[in-house]
């Protein structure tokens, strides 16, 4: 999947001229999908009219990748590939000329934003969409609430500093009057943690809390991810244990339940298990090579896990588990081949004792058929310190949500205690469960029309329905 998509077309639509670049004027126009960029057909490739055929291009950001698909006023629709004899002559043209094109002139032809337009990566949802995605974080909220955790409602920004480091390059930061850098958050964890550790230092701990809002950070778009979206979690501090990690597994399970999912799966890990291996085989915290086998091994590629660790001098053992997990032999989601692979690792048996005792406890709950086993969990290694999980529903390609233990992060506070927590996208969930048919929330109520003789008895009217409950459409004196 290409990071950044590009759509250019002629023959059927004409949009603002910016200049004259690739033989034709170029406008622009933005979808919230990705970037398209409209051409005016009668004027590309010499001034062929294309009237005979509707053609739209497809690249990469780069232009290093191009295809069409051309359909024939008259009826049909072929695809085809780069450079091809039977594209119309004016597409054969054009795909030359942005080809051929020096990455000064490439630029031109991105977007660029008009007063109608909502920036790159903004949410907007109207009628009907956004009830219905009323009607899942109503539900949400009401298993969170069910379970007694209380509302937080963090500040929309704060001092770009209490943000994960790891998340510095996706901020979206500004200056305050004061001359502080300031930045919209990007989540909600730190947030809460902060809160907790400051303004709530004197309530006695366990602390149930929830939250439902928008965070905005930036992320490549591509389907099911926004710049600004909507999360909705919970965090459990103080919490410490088996039983804080079963009752957040619980809630989570019930919250999909809720919006009318049953087709899903919370891949379950623990984030000793990898960092435990990662140091036995002898990568420091600041090497860069350690990193490099964590984003190895997230892509499942086992020859770069294998080329990172050339060179250690830790334990064998513990680098072929490594490549192991990211060829997935069998240990990434069998505990008891793990346990076989990894008894030389004292930590990595530690972490595989805890994960097995919270998977025999959702068994005896009757909730062993919603979990999975996934050892190679090796995001935010920095962050989480026990149990790890992420959702996912059938046939969406990405997760849900997810959460964890993060145990250390109340500590750097001056607040030091145990904590897990996980978070829905409200976006995502939206979007499975529309694809997955769940039921829909009910039509909005149909409104009763009001007016009077006069406008004073017709607010008069309108007022006393609503008084009664009513929903009402006021049109004023008849």
């Amino acid at each position: 999947m290409h990071n950044r998509m590009s759509t250019y077309q002629y023959g059927t639509t004409t949009v603002r001229s910016i200049g004259s670049i690739f033989q034709g004027p170029i406008g622009i126009l933005t979808t919230g999908s990705g970037y398209q960029t409209h051409i005016s057909g009668g004027q590309i490739g010499g001034g062929v009219s294309g009237s005979a055929y509707k053609c739209s291009f497809v690249t990469n950001a780069n232009f290093d990748a191009l295809s069409a698909t051309c359909t024939p006023l008259r009826g049909g629709r072929t695809r085809l590939g780069p450079g091809s004899a039977r594209w119309p002559r004016p597409a054969r043209r054009f795909a030359a000329a942005v080809l051929a094109a020096p990455e000064s002139r490439r630029l031109e032809s991105r977007p660029m934003l008009t007063r109608l337009q909502l920036p790159q990566g903004a949410s907007c949802f109207t009628f009907d969409e956004a009830r219905a995605r009323r009607a899942i974080e109503a539900r949400v909220v009401s298993v969170f609430e069910g379970w007694s955790y209380d509302e937080i409602v963090p500040p929309l920004f704060d001092d770009a500093a209490t943000f994960d480091p790891t998340l510095a390059s996706r901020l979206y930061t500004f200056t305050g009057r004061e001359g502080t850098t300031l930045a919209l958050r990007p989540d909600f964890t730190s947030l809460v943690a902060k809160i907790a550790a400051g303004r709530l230092r004197q309530v006695e701990a366990p602390l149930r809390l929830y939250y439902s809002g928008e965070v905005v950070r930036y992320e490549p778009p591509r389907a099911g991810r926004q710049s600004e979206f909507h999360q909705m979690g919970l965090e459990f501090l103080g919490g410490g244990g088996a039983v804080a990690d079963i009752e957040v597994i619980a809630i989570a399970i019930e919250c999909l339940e809720a919006v009318g999912l049953v087709d899903f799966v919370l891949a379950l890990g623990h984030a000793g298990v990898v960092a435990s291996l990662l140091d036995a085989a002898g990568f420091a915290v600041d090497d860069p090579r350690r990193q490099a086998a964590l984003e190895s091994l997230n892509r499942r590629d086992p020859v770069a896990v294998e080329g990172a660790i050339v060179g250690l001098t830790g334990n064998a053992s513990a680098g072929r588990a490594l490549v192991a997990l990211a060829e997935d032999t069998g240990i990434r989601q069998s505990l008891d081949a793990a346990r076989a692979a990894l008894h030389e690792i004292e930590r990595a048996t530690a972490a595989l004792g805890d994960l097995e005792s919270v998977v025999r406890t959702l068994e005896e709950a009757g909730l062993g058929s919603r979990v999975a086993i996934d050892l190679s969990e090796s995001r935010s290694l920095d962050y989480y310190t026990g149990i790890v999980f992420r959702i996912y529903g059938a046939g969406l390609g990405f997760d849900v949500g997810g959460g964890g233990r993060y145990d250390a992060l109340l500590g750097r506070l001056g607040r030091p205690m145990p904590a897990i927590g996980f978070m829905l996208g409200l976006d995502r969930l939206a979007l499975l469960v529309e694809r997955r048919g769940a039921p829909k929330p009910q039509p909005a109520a149909a409104s009763t029309r009001v007016g009077g003789r006069t406008l004073g008895e017709s607010v008069r009217d309108a007022r006393d329905r609503r008084a009664r409950g009513g929903k009402i459409r006021f049109e004023g004196p008849k």
